[in-house]
């Protein structure tokens, strides 16, 4: 549920980061309030849109008997949505890709779509990781090893400590929120 939770505040976080960064220093409330919008927007759109017509589009490319077209018809969704996140509601990429993701795991083929669309995944998050790895500075990380380490040990240390504390709220045994803090203790791929 914590991992969930934060995934939610980092899609959150996505959305009203473009309007926070307009370089001035204030915050353009009007531009922040314009991105929730448009968020917002495409959230309702899919969902109650693309709740029938993307699983509409799936069963008949299923209908059809071609692996190929139903796997073709997939992709275009998902990078369909993602671009016209991007595009037409000024959104990121990665949001319109996990919300396609989210429509289309609630279709009933959903289970032939994660079986056929395997070596994607397999070959989309290894890119997803090279990618990232390659947006790594190394003449900036080397400049400022010192606060990167710094920051590195108190968020994984302040994790823990923040999830012990809760210990004292929810009541549960010791050896649970042990557990639970040397799970959470890293920040996660979606880090800032």
């Amino acid at each position: 549920g914590w991992l969930v939770f934060e995934d939610l505040a980092t899609i959150f976080i996505l959305i009203v980061m473009p309007g926070l960064a307009s370089g001035t220093g204030a915050i353009d409330w009007v531009t922040l309030g314009l991105t929730l919008f448009k968020a917002l927007a495409f959230v309702v759109i899919l969902l109650f849109v693309g709740k029938k017509l993307i699983p509409w589009v799936l069963l008949n490319s299923a209908r059809g008997g071609s692996r190929e077209l139903f796997v073709l018809a997939m992709l275009a969704i998902s990078l369909g949505t993602a671009l016209g996140a991007a595009k037409i509601f000024g959104l990121s990429l990665a949001l319109g890709a996990f919300i396609a993701g989210v429509v289309v795991s609630e279709s009933p083929l959903s289970h032939q779509v994660s079986a056929d669309l395997l070596p994607f995944r397999e070959a989309f998050a290894v890119l997803f990781f090279v990618s990232i790895g390659m947006l790594v500075n190394l003449g900036y990380l080397k400049n400022n090893i010192g606060a990167v380490l710094s920051l590195s040990i108190l968020i994984v240390i302040g994790k823990y400590v923040i999830t012990l504390l809760l210990s004292f709220f929810i009541r549960r045994p010791a050896r649970t929120f042990l557990v639970v803090a040397a799970g959470l203790s890293q920040i996660g791929e979606f880090s800032f």
